[in-house]
């Protein structure tokens, strides 16, 4: 353990990714019931951007105070036992070091490295949890809108795996079609298509009972418009920035709903979550699921790696390596 501190990405002023530098630091104290984790990866996300930018946490709910250090989602190991594990540490992940509390800590098996972990660790978690509350019929289309992100792809997989047969992905128009479909997609539409004529076209003779939404704006409009009766819109993410409008007296007709999901509401369900996490990592090593490759960067090019994240298309996770650069 370094007695000199360790190096973080820190910020001090409200704004953009610009305002994060690389600093030091002295380790983090666990307070109660809290463990301290090495951390070997943490994960960016665009929504680590819009934090610093307006302080509002999504994993907390909290606006944070300043100095900031970003990052809810570290591999590492534990400094008391050595022991893998993956963590929702809320925020503190982008540094060598994060104390996090131990029932947020969830062991990793023998073999798995700390990015095929970190890759499927809050994705697979989402997308596992998402289908338990949706529960959707087999007869039924299903819609992912932002099938390429970790969460989408995960969801195809998913999907398949449960002998969805209708399942329609709408995907930047960068990745390839047979990509999405090998992972589980029967047909595949673009953020550009008129979605709404597009949906209703893709789904053929099958009720739309079910809409995966984490783009919002046109997309969730599109999928509130084409859901069938009894149809179900869960939305987990709204990575368009645009603000989506729903009337609820259009839902009446079909008695069709919109709820949403967020992730951190179902983690008191602690042994499911388990559950859930030891057979994608079962999975991972048996080679039945493959993480897209990451882009990893060290903790001087964190502003990098913010943009990273923004990039239409990317399919793999954005990584901090907070050693990469000591010397």
């Amino acid at each position: 353990m370094d007695v000199d501190g360790m190096a973080v990405a820190m910020q001090t002023a409200r704004g953009g990714r610009e305002t994060l530098a690389p600093a030091r630091l002295p380790l983090p104290e666990p307070g109660p019931d809290q463990i301290l984790v090495r951390v070997h990866r943490a994960a960016v996300n665009f929504t680590d951007e819009r934090a610093c930018r307006t302080g509002l946490n999504h994993l907390s709910g909290r606006v944070e105070d300043l100095p900031f250090l970003p990052g809810g989602e570290i591999a590492g190991t534990r400094v008391d036992t050595g022991e893998a594990v993956v963590a929702l540490s809320g925020s503190g992940g982008f540094a060598q070091y994060a104390a996090v509390a131990e029932s947020a800590a969830h062991p990793v098996p023998a073999g798995l490295d700390a990015e095929s972990a970190l890759s499927v660790f809050v994705p697979g978690l989402t997308a596992g949890l998402l289908l338990e509350v949706a529960e959707p019929d087999k007869g039924d289309a299903v819609v992912v809108s932002g099938a390429t992100g970790a969460v989408g792809t995960l969801l195809l997989r998913l999907l398949a795996a449960r002998g969805q047969r209708h399942v329609v992905a709408v995907a930047s128009p960068t990745v390839s079609e047979q990509r999405l479909r090998a992972l589980g997609a029967t047909a595949v539409l673009r953020f550009d298509d008129d979605l709404e004529p597009a949906l209703r076209q893709a789904a053929g003779d099958a009720p739309i009972g079910l809409v995966l939404d984490s783009m919002g704006g046109p997309a969730l409009e599109a999928g509130v418009a084409v859901l069938g009766r009894h149809g179900t819109l869960v939305s987990y993410g709204s990575s368009s920035d645009v603000p989506a409008t729903v009337t609820p007296r259009a839902l009446i007709p079909g008695s069709r709903t919109v709820t949403g999901f967020w992730l951190l509401d179902h983690l008191d369900r602690r042994e499911r979550v388990s559950g859930i996490l030891t057979d994608l990592f079962r999975d991972v090593l048996a080679g039945e699921i493959r993480p897209d490759r990451p882009q990893v960067f060290g903790l001087p090019e964190v502003q990098t790696a913010l943009a990273a994240t923004a990039e239409r298309g990317r399919t793999g996770r954005v990584l901090i390596d907070p050693w990469r650069d000591e010397t």
